[in-house]
């Protein structure tokens, strides 16, 4: 929902569209997404380094894969808002 939001101000052809409070606060959100993919790997090691933990992990590599790329995509939104909001500052100026 966060990332819909950010993409419907990165296509506003609005000029007010991008401010500042909103860039950190998406690229709070991310900061936070990437905590908890690591912490989601971080479990996965613990859980399949212990000998008697015998589970097929794919199916979580793939969701955690699906996440990764979540945030990847993220990234390349919360680049394009502070770029705007850059373009935005600099007009204003």
């Amino acid at each position: 929902d966060v990332s819909r939001e950010a993409r419907d101000v990165l296509q506003s052809g609005k000029e007010d569209t991008a401010s500042r409070a909103d860039v950190m606060s998406y690229e709070r959100a991310l900061v936070r997404a990437q905590m908890a993919y690591r912490n989601f790997q971080g479990a996965m090691g613990e859980v399949t380094s212990r000998p008697d933990m015998d589970m097929d992990v794919a199916p979580v590599d793939r969701e955690l894969k699906s996440f990764a790329d979540t945030i990847d995509d993220a990234r390349e939104t919360a680049d394009g808002l502070a770029d705007k909001y850059a373009s935005l500052s600099r007009s204003t100026s």
